[in-house]
């Protein structure tokens, strides 16, 4: 979604569109949306980039927090996001909400057959493994640079 032009009223389309996603397609509030339509018109005039600002909201969202939190979730994102482009954001974005019926991060794990099963390690991976196995969950950068190397999401 992030453009030049984005306004406080598609970060707040934005916003719902998450939550039903979600919640299995309810609504969030009238109030609750309320609540981040005024938030979020404070934050777009401190002219944050339109990436941290989406990011900000996910955060949200995920954690489930007050709309009274959302500038510490633009915060945490910026954090995220630090060095990173607008286009590595959207390309780890369409990533995970494609695979959003898998969890919410990659486990960094990759289920193979052959004879019998066994695990790979793959940033891109979602699979959980059987104890035994390291959790060593891919950060941000390997996530992106696995897309890249696959080009394709």
């Amino acid at each position: 979604m992030a453009a030049e032009t984005t306004t406080a009223k598609n970060y707040v389309t934005f916003f719902v569109d998450l939550a039903r996603q979600k919640n299995g397609g309810d609504s969030p509030p009238r109030r609750v949306i309320g609540m981040v339509a005024k938030e979020l018109g404070v934050l777009t005039k401190e002219g944050h980039r339109p990436d941290v600002i989406e990011r900000g909201i996910e955060i949200m969202v995920e954690k489930g927090l007050d709309p009274s939190n959302l500038a510490s979730c633009i915060f945490s994102a910026q954090s995220q996001l630090k060095g990173g482009s607008a286009e590595d954001a959207a390309l780890l974005r369409l990533f995970l909400s494609e695979n959003a019926d898998r969890g919410r991060w990659p486990t960094g794990w990759k289920q193979t057959r052959g004879q019998g099963l066994s695990y790979k390690e793959d940033p891109l991976g979602f699979d959980q493994p059987p104890s035994g196995y390291p959790n060593n969950r891919p950060d941000r950068k390997k996530v992106i640079e696995a897309l890249r190397e696959r080009g394709t999401t």
